[in-house]
């Protein structure tokens, strides 16, 4: 009884809110059907490995052993990262 009161409460919910857009200006009516049609979504990229090395600097740089690093310069890094087929070496 509660799971079909729970559906008809969320199918009135629905009819509301269908009816509040109706009635919204068409500029806005636009651009939200734009959204939902093509499911397009707002939001900033995230890298987890640059923000962690922001966070944390001093354990990253304890990790690097004297003299260590990078062993590409950056020409042949290039050169392995955008070549075509993925099979450069260097």
């Amino acid at each position: 009884m509660i799971v079909l009161l729970r559906i008809v409460l969320r199918l009135l919910a629905d009819l509301v809110a269908f009816v509040a857009l109706a009635f919204r200006p068409q500029r806005t009516s636009a651009a939200e059907i734009l959204v939902l049609r093509r499911q397009l979504a707002f939001s900033t990229p995230l890298d987890l490995d640059l923000a962690t090395l922001k966070a944390f600097p001093e354990a990253y740089s304890a990790t690097i052993p004297p003299g260590g690093g990078p062993e590409l310069t950056v020409e042949d890094a290039a050169k392995v990262v955008l070549s075509e087929g993925g099979t450069c070496r260097v």
